[in-house]
């Protein structure tokens, strides 16, 4: 009696199938010419089959946004957390928003707060209804989903000074009237 190992064998069995699974046996049939039978169920194993589904393009970030619209400095000594202008405390956000297509803030979210816990972001985020911006353009028309990433920063409101009055000189008509 011969044993006859094939080539598919040796690969079943280095794939990590058992030898019961994968071995062919072999026995002289009355001729004398080897008698092959592979066991059934025998199969080599098939690979996983891997999805490559389309993902969704990342969205384009715009890095130097050309405002139509901003918050005045009037909106901001308005909105300016009110503990934290008392206390003299300034403060920094970082926000990062969805533009769409007629340039609208939308989506706002807060990526950075410092210092944490006085109203800064919240005050950003209020800030953001006040902001247009020219929206990103295809073929000359405006389309939706860019993001933007809006640094802010808060300084605690100074109140308005008033010039001192400019010294007399001593009676002396002012230079235009001179002439």
């Amino acid at each position: 009696m011969r044993l006859i190992i094939g080539l598919v064998v040796v690969a079943w069995l280095s794939a990590g199938l058992g030898q019961s699974q994968a071995a062919t046996q072999s026995s002289g049939s009355a001729d004398g010419a080897p008698l092959v039978i592979p066991l059934t169920g025998a199969r080599p194993p098939q690979p996983p089959v891997v999805s490559m589904g389309t993902r969704p393009p990342a969205p384009y970030v715009i890095s130097n946004p050309d405002w139509v619209r901003v918050p005045t400095g009037n909106d901001f000594a308005t909105l300016y957390p009110k503990a934290a202008a008392r206390q003299g405390i300034s403060g920094h956000v970082t926000m990062a928003c969805g533009v769409l297509a007629s340039g609208v803030l939308t989506d706002c979210k807060v990526a950075s707060e410092t210092p944490p816990g006085w109203l800064f972001g919240d005050t950003a985020l209020r800030l953001a209804s006040l902001m247009k911006m020219r929206p990103l353009t295809r073929d000359g028309v405006p389309v939706a989903g860019a993001k933007v990433i809006i640094p802010i920063s808060f300084r605690v409101p100074q109140p308005a000074e008033t010039p001192a009055p400019a010294p007399s000189d001593q009676g002396m008509p002012p230079p235009s009237a001179a002439r």
